[in-house]
C-alpha cells in the first residue's frame, strides 16, 4: 500500500457497505450472467473453441476495451497453447494463506517465462487487465482482478506486465488478510475473501454514485 492510499483509513463498516452495495447493483446481475455462460463454455474439452468462447464471454462481459476479435483469437490460441500451466492453477488451493500465494507467484511466473501471453514490453494493448480476469473467472478466483478501480483505491505506479501483477497479486492478498474478519462478515456463501475484496474496491474506486465508470468493468 502506498502513502496516502485512501484505502489506509477505509473502515470495516465502508468495505461491508461498499460489498453490500455491489451485491444489490448491476454488477451482481451481469456477474451471474458472466459465471453461467462461462458453466457452459466450459462443458466443453479444452480446445480453441472453448477458449474462444471464454474469451468472448469475458472480454465482453467485462468490458475489455479496444479488444478486436484477431487480438481474442490470438488470446485464445496462446491459452491453448499454454493450457497445461491454467490448468494445474485450477487445483491450487491451500489451508495455508502464504503457500497459497506462494503457489499463484509461480503460476504467474510460468506464465511470464513460457508463454506469449502478454507482447514485449513497449507493445500497445497489452491485456493485463483481461488476463487478470481470466485468471480469476476461468481458472481460479484467488488471482486478483487488476482494474482501472481497484489501482485507483489502492495507489501505485503499475505496468502492464506480468512483474507488476506479481506485486499487485501480492498486495491484494495482503489487504485480504489486512481486512479478513470483516470480509468473512460480507461475503457470500463460496466466495473467495479475494472477490469479496474486488468488490468493496470496485465500488470505492468507481466513486461518488453517478461518477461510476462502466458497472462492468470489475464484475
Amino acid at each position: 500500500m502506498t502513502d496516502n492510499d485512501p484505502f489506509a483509513s477505509v473502515t470495516c463498516e465502508q468495505i461491508a457497505e461498499a460489498v453490500r452495495e455491489f451485491n444489490r447493483g448491476l454488477g451482481a446481475r451481469h456477474a451471474l450472467a458472466v459465471r453461467a455462460a462461462l458453466v457452459v463454455a466450459q462443458t466443453l474439452p479444452p480446445s480453441l473453441g472453448r477458449f474462444v468462447a471464454e474469451v468472448c464471454v469475458v472480454a465482453d462481459g467485462l468490458s475489455i476495451p479496444f479488444f478486436q476479435f484477431e487480438d481474442r483469437l490470438a488470446m485464445a490460441e496462446g491459452i491453448e497453447t499454454g493450457w497445461q500451466l491454467f490448468q494445474s492453477a485450477q487445483s491450487q488451493h491451500s489451508d495455508d494463506w502464504d503457500a497459497e500465494t506462494t503457489m499463484l507467484l509461480g503460476t504467474v511466473t510460468d506464465l511470464e517465462n513460457r508463454t506469449n501471453l502478454l507482447p514485449t514490453p513497449g507493445a500497445k494493448r497489452r491485456q493485463l487487465s483481461f488476463l487478470s480476469k481470466y485468471l480469476h473467472f476461468c481458472i481460479n478466483d484467488a488471482f486478483p482482478i487488476f482494474d482501472s478501480n481497484a489501482k485507483k483505491v489502492l495507489g501505485g505506479d503499475w505496468e502492464p506486465s506480468w512483474e507488476s501483477y506479481k506485486k499487485w497479486l501480492s498486495l491484494v492478498r495482503q489487504e485480504v488478510t489486512n481486512h479478513k474478519e470483516c470480509l468473512e462478515q460480507v461475503r457470500l456463501p463460496g466466495e473467495s475473501l479475494v472477490r469479496t475484496l474486488d468488490k468493496a474496491l470496485y465500488i470505492i474506486g468507481s466513486g461518488p454514485p453517478g461518477e461510476k465508470e462502466d458497472v462492468n468493468e470489475s464484475v
